[in-house]
């Protein structure tokens, strides 16, 4: 069982306890499950200090990389933290997950799964990411932010 996160190391804590049913305890028992990417190093240790600090060091992987070059090939969910991304960067990861995710891939968005203009992103690739829910959320920088939900449908 592998979970893919881009960006802060929360989000692989919610994600995996998520994943788990919010079983606590057998989110914390999933040795190795879930990797989160971020390209900030700053992120990456207080992620690191938070897994450690809840006992999960084992089962959580924090990696200071650019997210469009992780391996996302096992993954069952995927939590884009893209909101504030140029759109040209989410189409480029957003075909990167159509190309390379498993058929059945819960991916997370802050926004709904779009692509600009002229993209290189097509319709075949957009019509893949299958709306599942919507979800409101508190985020700090939206009080009001809809979390949408969608699976991989290959």
């Amino acid at each position: 069982l592998l979970h893919v996160y881009f960006s802060l190391g929360w989000q692989c804590f919610f994600g995996n306890l998520w994943m788990s049913g919010f079983d606590a305890e057998e989110a914390t028992e999933k040795k190795g499950s879930c990797i989160g990417y971020e390209i900030l190093g700053s992120q990456v240790g207080i992620a690191q200090k938070v897994a450690l600090k809840f006992g999960l060091e084992d089962s959580i992987t924090f990696v200071q990389e650019d997210a469009r070059k992780a391996d996302v090939s096992n993954a069952k969910l995927i939590w884009l933290n893209t909101y504030a991304w140029p759109q040209d960067l989410k189409d480029e990861l957003l075909a990167k997950i159509s190309n390379e995710a498993p058929p059945n891939a819960i991916v997370l968005s802050y926004d709904p799964i779009t692509s600009a203009p002229a993209s290189p992103v097509t319709d075949h690739i957009l019509e893949q990411f299958r709306l599942e829910a919507q979800v409101d959320i508190e985020t700090t920088w939206d009080p009001q932010i809809k979390a949408h939900i969608y699976r991989l449908a290959k």
